[in-house]
């Protein structure tokens, strides 16, 4: 049975992830044509701006799910480089 503790954890953790994601997309959007690649920059924009999921993107682009786990991993490091930077 699901207390309200469990539901406030929940509310809680939903909050921090949405919260961290606008973060991020805020980065993004000041260092995309500077910091990132072509394909990095598809991914990314695609799975922070369109909420899609790497297998979408995947399909999409027609790569594997793991190259695209990569050039979203890739895209994230150079975004966090540039937001010590700011």
């Amino acid at each position: 049975m699901i207390d309200k503790l469990d539901l406030v954890q929940v509310e809680d953790e939903e909050q921090y992830n949405t919260t961290r994601r606008e973060k991020m997309k805020k980065i993004l959007y000041s260092g995309l044509n500077r910091s990132l690649t072509q394909r990095q920059r598809e991914c990314i924009q695609k799975y922070y701006g369109e909420n899609k999921t790497m297998s979408e993107i995947a399909g999409e682009l027609s790569l594997n799910v793991s190259t695209v786990s990569r050039h979203i991993k890739a895209a994230k490091k150079n975004l966090r480089m540039l937001s010590d930077m700011i």
